[in-house]
């Protein structure tokens, strides 16, 4: 019988002593990516904002990072091929350090998934009047 876990939403980290949360082990270490690209985002932006405002980072294929603030995902390349990202945010940059080298009309297609996948390719502006 499995118990429900209460962990906070943001951080994921356990609010009941003594539970951890199982590592990906598909992930590599971001030193050892052989493609790395970047997208620009506006400077409101903010990454753990945006994963976290939905519950969608609980459910695969996404995973959150909180002592890292980066998102761990796998997206479709070419061919079906897998390639397992993670994606993070500097000032107004998004790294994207992906498990495998990327031809450029395949980081053109990750790229997209990623801008698709945090919405940044839609203009929210109506909903921000000041």
């Amino acid at each position: 019988m499995l118990l429900p876990i209460s962990v906070c939403m943001c951080t994921m980290k356990p609010l009941v002593p003594g539970n951890r949360l199982e590592p990906n082990t598909h992930y590599p270490p971001v030193s050892q990516t052989p493609s790395t690209l970047s997208i620009a985002v506006p400077d409101d932006f903010s990454l753990p904002s945006a994963v976290c405002s939905y519950g969608y980072f609980l459910l695969a294929p996404n995973r959150w990072d909180p002592d890292r603030q980066q998102l761990l995902r796998t997206l479709q390349g070419r061919r079906d091929r897998l390639i397992h990202i993670r994606l993070r945010q500097s000032g107004s940059r998004l790294t994207l350090a992906c498990n495998q080298p990327l031809e450029r009309a395949e980081q053109a297609k990750i790229k997209h998934q990623a801008i698709q996948m945090l919405r940044l390719d839609q203009d929210l502006s109506q909903w921000y009047h000041h």
